[in-house]
């Protein structure tokens, strides 16, 4: 715009820039000056605020605005899983690992535990992300959007193993199976007891999730173990 004003007076103008934008440099008559050491120039907050002493002359300004960036920082055991910048195709590292992002932006991230482990929270400083259910259950790949970024903000994934159940049956009767655990860890160990009604029964056969089995051992005192 054009503003007329009589000459040998003082004349001010103040450069606003919307939220979520910053002054990234005002030029006087084709010349760019220094926002914080210009004598004739105040930061006012976000804004600038710059006074022409005893104009006698027409002088042109121009105003350029940038939109504010923020730091997204990131902390996880890498060793249980991964966490990718979908939007860069990039790693982020654990640890301290951080992207660089736009006011206003809502960046998407990929999660991805290790075999064996699952998400087990999100939190972006101290609100925790809502995850479906297999997420939280199971090993599966998750891409997170990220609530709108409008500061920096802390990001804490933190994975946890899988745990299964386990559920063991005597089919027709005539014994009975007990087991060491009734939950077990991935990749962990659990033990089957079965008994024999008496000595004049023996297992006739052993499934595992519908399979035939026959790695089991005797005992001394006719108890079978797998």
């Amino acid at each position: 715009g054009i503003n007329t004003i009589l000459p040998n007076v003082d004349a001010s103008f103040t450069v606003t820039p919307d939220t979520g934008y910053h002054i990234d440099k005002i030029t006087i008559d084709g010349v760019e000056i220094n926002l914080k050491t210009d004598l004739n120039g105040t930061l006012t907050g976000t804004g600038y605020t710059y006074t022409f002493k005893n104009v006698d002359n027409h002088h042109r300004v121009n105003v350029k605005f940038a939109i504010n960036t923020h730091t997204i920082t990131f902390n996880y055991n890498s060793d249980l899983g991964d966490i990718k910048d979908v939007d860069k195709n990039e790693t982020i590292t654990s640890d301290g690992g951080s992207i660089t992002v736009d006011y206003g932006s809502e960046p998407t991230i990929l999660i991805s535990p290790k075999t064996g482990y699952h998400i087990k929270s999100v939190k972006v400083g101290d609100k925790e992300l809502v995850k479906p259910t297999e997420v939280t259950q199971s090993t599966v790949k998750r891409e997170f959007k990220l609530p709108k970024v409008t500061e920096n903000q802390n990001v804490v994934v933190t994975f946890e193993i899988n745990t299964y159940e386990v559920k063991a049956a005597v089919k027709g009767g005539y014994g009975e199976i007990t087991s060491s655990t009734t939950e077990v860890s991935h990749n962990g160990d659990v033990t089957f007891t079965i008994t024999p009604q008496d000595t004049s029964y023996q297992i006739a056969t052993l499934t595992v999730n519908g399979k035939p089995v026959d790695d089991y051992t005797e005992n001394k005192d006719g108890e079978r173990v797998t």
